[in-house]
């Protein structure tokens, strides 16, 4: 999608190249190459099993792949870690619903790599409201958050996401599983952090929606198989090929 001209002189907020990642003996993902500059909102699109998960997680650090190079913000990943300039959301938190723990607490607990000692004494209660304030959450700080919706539960977790200050929001199936109501929520908060100027990657199932969300659209299929605009990208014809792996003629992902 980017002009080779000028890819030298772009700030990149991800490079991924040619990467591949392999669980025991499934190949999950190979000679998958994505470069999102700082300030997009890119939108990864593919059918279940694709290996958009896949390559969210290897951006997040969370799996190391096999082969190929991952950068983010000109470093390796492993470094803007340790800064505190990425947070993920995936696609099912590892959270007991049941336990006595209250919303503003959950938000509280994404300042936690603020701190060098892993303490939350910069997270302040007017840092946690103003991230609830941002999903439109601050009159449920109080509730516990098991009594919350599905998608009031994943407005949440974009808080704590927040909170952190990150320059990159990972997130993996932010509308799974919430009604279209709630998926138009859910879209403006999205729009409000985009509108900031945060730079974003959202794993999600094709949809027409996400086209608004997003600057750009790859299609995973194994693979980065097409990388473009949205109107590009979203045209039934593109999607179809691309989701069974194959390039559309005159089409090739980016670089």
């Amino acid at each position: 999608m980017t002009n080779k001209a000028n890819a030298s002189t772009m700030n990149w907020a991800v490079q991924v190249d040619d990467v591949a990642v392999s669980y025991r003996d499934v190949l999950a993902l190979e000679h998958a190459s994505l470069h999102v500059a700082a300030g997009q909102v890119c939108g990864l699109v593919g059918m279940n099993g694709s290996g958009k998960s896949t390559l969210l997680r290897v951006i997040a650090g969370v799996v190391t792949p096999n082969s190929g190079d991952v950068r983010l913000f000109d470093s390796p990943v492993s470094e803007a870690l340790r800064a505190a300039r990425v947070a993920y959301m995936p696609q099912t938190e590892d959270v007991d619903w049941n336990f006595p723990l209250l919303v503003k607490d959950v938000v509280a607990t994404g300042s936690y790599r603020r701190s060098r000692w892993g303490r939350l004494s910069r997270c302040t209660d007017q840092d946690v409201m103003a991230a609830l304030e941002r999903v439109n959450l601050a009159d449920v700080a109080s509730r516990q958050v098991g009594a919350l919706s599905g998608g009031q539960r994943k407005r949440v977790f974009i808080a704590r996401a927040l909170i952190q200050g990150a320059d990159l929001l990972l997130l993996d199936e932010p509308f799974a599983g919430v009604d279209q109501e709630t998926q138009h929520e859910l879209m403006d908060v999205l729009r409000g952090i985009r509108d900031v100027g945060a730079t974003m990657l959202v794993a999600t199932h094709a949809s027409s929606d996400i086209a608004e969300l997003c600057d750009e659209v790859a299609v995973i299929s194994g693979t980065v198989v097409i990388h473009d605009r949205p109107d590009v990208v979203m045209r039934p014809e593109v999607l179809v090929n691309a989701m069974h792996g194959m390039t559309v003629a005159g089409k090739e992902h980016a670089p």
